[in-house]
Formats: C-alpha cells, sequence, structure tokens
C-alpha cells in the first residue's frame, strides 16, 4: 500500500538520543566526576576513546592514575605463584595498611574477595588486626559490604580485640552508612575496661566531627566517664575532631581538659 505523502516515517518518529555524557556542559561533567570513585573514573575512561579524553579533560589525573596503579598492584599480588598462596599474600599486615585508604581504587568483586577472606581468619587476635589495619579505608568500601565488617567487629568476644579492631575502624566511621554508626558506638560504650574504652575513643574521636549530634554527645559522655588518667589519653583521641563538635560539647571538653589533675595531662 502507498503511503501517504502526510504519514510519518518510522524513522521519523523512533527515539533519538537528545544528548548523551558527551554533550554535557563540562561543569556539569566534573560534577560528576566528582561522585565518582577513583575505580569508577578508570573503567568510565577505558569505555571509549570520547569518554576517556572527557575524562582527561574533566577529572584530575591523579584520581584515575591512582586506580591504575592500584589495579597493577592487585593483579601482581594475585598473580599465581607456584608455593605462593595469593589469600595469604593480601591478608599480609603491610599490604591492607597499603590497600586500606586505597579501597575505592577496588572493584566490587575485588572488595568481595577481601573482606571474605578477612570474615574466614579463624584467629580472633589476626582478625582484630586486619580489622585494624582496615578501618581508616571502609568509607571506600561498596555499601553492602560494609554491614560485614561492623559485624565483624561485633562477633569479637574478647573485649581487648573489639577495642583494637574500634581503634581502626572507627577512624572511617564517618563514612559508614549512618544505620552503621550507632554500632560502633555501642561497641565502645560495651567496654568496661578504661584502657580498651581509650583505645576505641581514639578510633572513633578522630571521626567523631562526621557524626550525628547524638551519637557524639554519647563519645564526650564515655570521655566523661573515665578517671583522670585515662580521660587525659581519651581526650587526645579527639584531636582536630573537636573542630566539628556543637560548641556545649566543645566546652565539656574544655572543662574535662582544666579538670585533669595532672598539668602534663594538660598538654
Amino acid at each position: 500500500m502507498e503511503q501517504t505523502r502526510g504519514e510519518p516515517q518510522a524513522s521519523s518518529v523512533s527515539p533519538q538520543p537528545s544528548s548523551s555524557v558527551l554533550h554535557l556542559q563540562p561543569e556539569l561533567l566534573g560534577e560528576i566526576a566528582k561522585g565518582l570513585s577513583p575505580i569508577d573514573l578508570m573503567m568510565m575512561s577505558q569505555t571509549n576513546q570520547q569518554l576517556r579524553v572527557a575524562t582527561m579533560v574533566i577529572v584530575p589525573q591523579e584520581s584515575r592514575q591512582r586506580a591504575i596503579r592500584v589495579q597493577a598492584i592487585w593483579n601482581r599480588l594475585t598473580e599465581p605463584q607456584p608455593g605462593v598462596d595469593p589469600s595469604a599474600v593480601l591478608m599480609h599486615p603491610s599490604v591492607i595498611q597499603s590497600l586500606a585508604p586505597n579501597l575505592n581504587c577496588l572493584t566490587t568483586v575485588q572488595q568481595q574477595r577481601l573482606v571474605a577472606l578477612v570474615e574466614g581468619l579463624a584467629d580472633p587476635q589476626y582478625r582484630a588486626s586486619t580489622l585494624w589495619g582496615l578501618g581508616k579505608g571502609v568509607a571506600g568500601l561498596a555499601p553492602e559490604l560494609q554491614p560485614r565488617l561492623v559485624a565483624l567487629v561485633e562477633a569479637l568476644a574478647e573485649p581487648q580485640y573489639r577495642a583494637s579492631a574500634l581503634l581502626g575502624l572507627g577512624k572511617g566511621v564517618a563514612g559508614l552508612a549512618p544505620e552503621l554508626q550507632p554500632r560502633l558506638v555501642a561497641l565502645a560504650e560495651g567496654l568496661d575496661h578504661p584502657e580498651h574504652r581509650v583505645l576505641a575513643l581514639w578510633g572513633l574521636g578522630a571521626g567523631v566531627a562526621g557524626l550525628e549530634p547524638a551519637l557524639q554527645q554519647r563519645l564526650v559522655r564515655l570521655a566523661e566517664g573515665l578517671a583522670p588518667c585515662y580521660r587525659a589519653w581519651a581526650l587526645g583521641g579527639f584531636g582536630a575532631g573537636v573542630a566539628g563538635l556543637a560548641p556545649a560539647l566543645q566546652q565539656r571538653l574544655v572543662l574535662l581538659a582544666e579538670g585533669l589533675d595532672q598539668p602534663g595531662h594538660r598538654a
């Protein structure tokens, strides 16, 4: 049947992309890039030539290059070698401490492998030290993996191991999902020995500025409940995070410092 003149052609009504990421304004591309992890930026730049050029123009090269370096290191660490267990290599303390600040340079699959290896550690002391090493980079973990690390801390039966894990994991508390933060604070509150509480406060105090006011208050209350000799060490753990506290909480910490018996504790 002959098509009438006014009838639209199929090609004229099929959806056509009006824009793409390649046609976005540089300012908008830059804002999008800020929300991407280094590994996302690296993978985005490898999609095609145009995206690679776009990310090179908009995104600081340091982030993308860091992801490339970390991926190269991961590949070397996990490359099969005679007589070498890649899992043992990844769990080595020096490797853990090197990977921790670069967790956002690992793919989700690689992160899953790392968390599964930590979960498989039978020795609680070894597991606690590994959690301590990973702690400061916990914000770089995929959201679905963060609860698994918190659960590992909760499962540590010995208080000294929980305190050690909190010392490390607490430093990244501000980067955890909001529903996970109270669980770490509750773990600190559950430590009876003052030395263990001090360790936990040294960890959590470093990230106190990123917590909700109610959680900040609970940590300040923990410090207030310590004897002066322990209180001095606990106050040192808050460090620069004090500036992020509400003025009323800052004043309470100042009063704690002024109330210390030994002049050396106030230094």
